[in-house]
């Protein structure tokens, strides 16, 4: 017979807010329950395993009359034996792996509504601890051609980064868990099962780019694992994939407040860009002030003094950086990039003419996602265009600054009489490239989708220090000092006449904020 003491050895103490939840339950168990009554016998299918699928306040023993009298456990025998099948399945394995669960429901034709469902009283709250082991992310199974970016958080592919491969978002089961739900639309495949050991739903979607997406619960850690998989991943390599998916507590505490929670990605997701707070995506043209090229700026920045603490010019005037743009030159092809900075997924939009490849663009009319697909309306090629700034900037204070970081985004802006507007082609939070009428077929379109490089990502920095994310920062910048830097995007031809530049350090590209509107956007206008 296995004593109780020896599984106590046999597993690990486990963290006191299961010990908590295991009293919980055993007084919800013993609840209304007096000594020396007797109990009626409960379905056998009505309680997980562990309890010989009886309820854990009861027990049988056979009579001499061959009739089982039923006697009541007190509350030591109880707890004792929660305690026994909580080590014997692994004690937060218990106490949250019957806890939770995946709901999967259709919306429509094309919607998925997923759901956290939770066991515990629907009054009642599933109870989290202040802190929270920190995990990471182990792959049991890689598919060929891939390597695990353990930064970056992604499966990708070694010789091709053009392919999207998995990308993974960890978030925390938080007490409002089982209060919500979040819908996926366009979902043409889905399926809710088991991958290893986990609960999960797989979803493919008809959409370009990350097309499929696996929700996986992770209870014994208290996660939901987010996978999103490109469409070049087959079905079979993204089931494999999920089947081997480990979430590995790494040891250190993270307080729980400070998780990214399943609640706050649900919020995120069913947030329209009108409802938040302060976006805006049109400026009035007497707000803001447009610089010339070969002009100088003042440009608000970050970063430390001689002695390591950080410092700002936002908080110091002593601080003063300038930034001029020097140049803008126009390429169709790579050969005014230098060094090793050149991304390969830049190397691979390369034709056999040694020319950038053109980029397809599709005109595409939204479906509802519930009911109706999207529809494209018109496809066509369009020329690409290498577009290379060189900026100088100047420390025109009294203090050496170090570790100065510089940004540069490139913002499509469709100039009226009054305002200046940024647009995108996917028409999510900006008016959409062309107006979103299409004169070629005659109908309305809310999209452009695009294979190729899409103008926004910068993908190229002359300098890059090992420091910080990105690395794009400059090392230091003394009392008078300038450093040159050569930054590069590929974007359309036909938006060559609508660029301006954000060297703001706080980065914007698909709406004006404060610092941009107080720094001010470069014309680059081509």
């Amino acid at each position: 017979m296995v004593k109780l003491e020896d599984l106590k050895q046999q597993y690990p103490d486990p963290p006191e807010f299961i010990h908590q939840m295991i009293l919980d339950e055993v007084e919800k168990q013993m609840g209304g329950l007096r000594p020396n009554t007797y109990t009626q016998r409960a379905s056998r299918n009505s309680y997980p395993c562990g309890t010989g699928g009886l309820r854990p306040d009861t027990y049988t023993e056979a009579a001499g009359n061959g009739k089982r009298r039923k006697h009541p456990w007190t509350f030591r025998q109880a707890a004792a034996a929660v305690l026994a099948a909580c080590m014997s399945i692994g004690m937060v394995g218990f106490a949250a792996v019957s806890l939770y669960h995946l709901s999967m429901e259709e919306n429509g034709r094309y919607g998925v509504v997923t759901e956290i469902t939770t066991a515990a009283d629907e009054d009642k709250s599933v109870p989290l601890p202040e802190k929270i082991s920190d995990v990471r992310i182990q792959a049991d199974y890689i598919p060929e051609g891939m390597h695990w970016d353990e930064e970056q958080y992604h499966l990708e592919y070694e010789d091709d980064q053009t392919k999207e491969g998995f990308s993974f978002n960890t978030l925390l089961l938080d007490t409002e868990s089982n209060e919500l739900n979040i819908t996926d639309t366009n979902v043409v495949e889905k399926e809710k099962t088991d991958f290893g050991e986990h609960e999960g739903i797989y979803m493919r979607m008809e959409e370009n780019g990350y097309s499929q997406k696996i929700y996986l619960l992770c209870p014994e850690v208290y996660r939901i694992l987010v996978m999103y998989i490109g469409e070049d991943v087959t079905k079979e390599d993204a089931y494999k994939t999920a089947s081997g998916i480990k979430l590995v507590e790494t040891g250190e505490m993270l307080d729980t407040s400070e998780v990214w929670k399943w609640s706050e990605f649900i919020g995120q997701n069913t947030e329209s860009g009108s409802e938040r707070d302060g976006f805006s995506t049109s400026v009035p043209k007497n707000e803001i002030a447009v610089h010339e090229i070969g002009k100088a700026f003042p440009l608000e920045v970050s970063g430390n003094d001689t002695d390591g603490n950080a410092v700002s010019s936002y908080e110091d005037p002593e601080i003063n950086v300038e930034v001029k743009v020097d140049s803008v030159e126009i390429s169709d092809d790579l050969s005014l990039l230098e060094g090793d900075q050149i991304a390969e997924k830049c190397k691979s939009n390369i034709g056999p003419d040694g020319k950038l490849l053109k980029n397809q663009l599709s005109y595409i009319k939204r479906g509802d996602g519930i009911q109706t697909l999207d529809e494209t309306i018109r496809t066509e090629e369009e020329v690409q265009k290498l577009v290379l700034v060189t900026a100088s900037y100047t420390n025109q204070g009294s203090k050496e600054i170090h570790n100065v970081c510089y940004n540069g985004n490139i913002l499509l802006i469709q100039e009226t009489e009054d305002e200046y507007r940024i647009y995108s082609y996917d028409g999510e939070m900006n008016d959409v490239a062309g107006g979103g009428y299409d004169e070629i077929s005659g109908q309305a379109y809310d999209a452009i989708e695009q294979t190729g490089f899409t103008g926004r990502d910068r993908i190229y920095g002359s300098l890059n220090v090992d420091y910080g994310m990105g690395g794009n920062y400059i090392p230091a910048l003394r009392p008078g000092e300038s450093v040159q830097i050569k930054m590069a995007w590929i974007t359309n031809e036909r938006d060559l006449g609508n660029m301006y530049l954000n060297l703001c350090d706080t980065g914007g590209l698909w709406e004006f904020d404060e610092y941009m509107i107080k720094t001010g956007i470069v014309d680059i206008r081509q």
